[in-house]
């Protein structure tokens, strides 16, 4: 059953909570800003990194890599490991280049519904309205922090961890991968169990439901078991990195370390795109986040306002709606000035451009004012007298 807590509030406390949150609110205005001006820096310098790689790099056949240690090699090849991969507390094997077991338990869950209702004098009540479900998670949910713990206990501890195994000698074609390297690689498969190589203490504990080890029997219960396997199969693989002693390695440099991997049979190019595409997509992501943070500094910064409208209700929900535009206005501007500003100063030589143009243009305004003011009038000479009568 859902369990309700009502909270009341009067004007002066909340206008008090107001105004402290402007300090809060200030920290992250400026906080976004730096965000968004470390960020330009951030994708210029990966830019540059992989602009330099593209046209360093050369594409070899994975048995020619020894001869171009020291240098940025592109190698496509089948992937390959040695031996299988072996979770010792089930006896699950896999082929391939890693296993992963991933452990969930059926567990109580809280979930927040809030209602918030203004007075006239600024008071506000809060209704806050817990339901609790159950469901599968692989993390711990702690139930003490529930707002209704009684009845709705979670086990304290998970009975098996989940786990991952990877090939410890791992190869592209003929030559040898880093650990490093397979760490990139990606596309975990299902995998499907093999329950008759269980413990035979383990086997009378769990079944096999939906392709996963169970320990639910009939309805699940808060505290069941469910495991689920992952194999990191073999298969195509295309890599740019270095070519060092031990194999294919990252590559670092002043901008950070270049390596690039992907499933599949791809050109040097199409590795570059991908990696330039993932670049500018991390940019565009942080700055909106950095607008957003903005955005809810200045809300932060402009609540005493709506607080001290809540006098009257109607007149305070005006004033949020606002303050809502307000903010999101100052938000995009600060965000504007703070990326341009970022994107500038990591660009010395653009600004040295722009600030010789912006010099030769207010020059050019100057002389062509001048040009077009009125000459002074000449001042004439009066004529002379005419000559005496004779």
């Amino acid at each position: 059953m859902p369990v309700e807590r009502v909270q009341r509030e009067g004007w002066f406390s909340r206008l008090a909570k107001a105004v402290a949150g402007i300090l809060f609110g200030l920290l992250m205005i400026g906080g976004a800003g730096v965000l968004q001006f470390w960020n330009e820096g951030r994708t210029l310098r990966q830019q540059q990194m992989l602009e330099a790689g593209r046209e360093e790099v050369v594409s070899v056949p994975a048995a020619s890599v020894t001869e171009y240690g020291g240098r940025l090699v592109h190698v496509s090849d089948e992937l390959a490991a040695e031996g299988q991969r072996l979770d010792p507390d089930f006896n699950q094997v896999a082929e391939g280049l890693g296993l992963r077991r991933k452990v969930e338990m059926y567990q109580w869950r809280e979930r927040k519904e809030r209602r918030e209702e203004t007075s006239v004098g600024g008071s506000k009540t809060t209704r806050t309205i817990y339901h609790y479900e159950r469901d599968w998670d692989d993390d711990l949910i702690d139930s003490a922090d529930f707002a209704e713990p009684e009845g709705h206990r979670n086990p304290t501890s998970m009975p098996f961890p989940s786990r991952e195994w990877r090939a410890e000698s791992v190869s592209l074609g003929a030559v040898p991968l880093t650990p490093e390297v397979v760490a990139e690689v990606d596309g975990w498969r299902p995998m499907a169990v093999q329950p008759e190589r269980l413990p035979a203490n383990l086997a009378a504990t769990f079944g096999v439901d939906d392709g996963a080890l169970s320990t639910v029997q009939g309805a699940p219960e808060v505290g069941d078991v469910r495991i689920r396997f992952f194999r990191l199969p073999e298969g195509p693989l295309s890599v740019v990195a270095r070519a060092g002693s031990g194999g294919l390695e990252g590559d670092p440099r002043e901008q950070g370390t270049l390596l690039l991997v992907e499933r599949g049979t791809h050109s040097a190019d199409a590795l570059f795109d991908m990696a330039e595409s993932r670049n500018a997509g991390i940019g565009w992501l942080i700055r909106m986040a950095g607008f957003v943070l903005m955005w809810v500094g200045f809300t932060l910064v402009l609540a005493p306002l709506a607080v001290f409208a809540d006098i009257i209700p109607a007149f305070g929900q005006i004033t949020r709606w606002i303050s809502a535009l307000i903010g999101g206005v100052l938000a995009a501007l600060i965000s504007f000035v703070a990326i341009a500003s970022g994107w500038l100063y990591h660009r010395p030589w653009l600004l040295g451009l722009m600030l010789i143009a912006i010099a030769a243009g207010l020059g050019w305004l100057l002389m062509r004012g001048r040009k077009a003011q009125p000459a002074a009038p000449r001042s004439v000479p009066p004529p002379p007298p005419p000559p005496p009568p004779a």
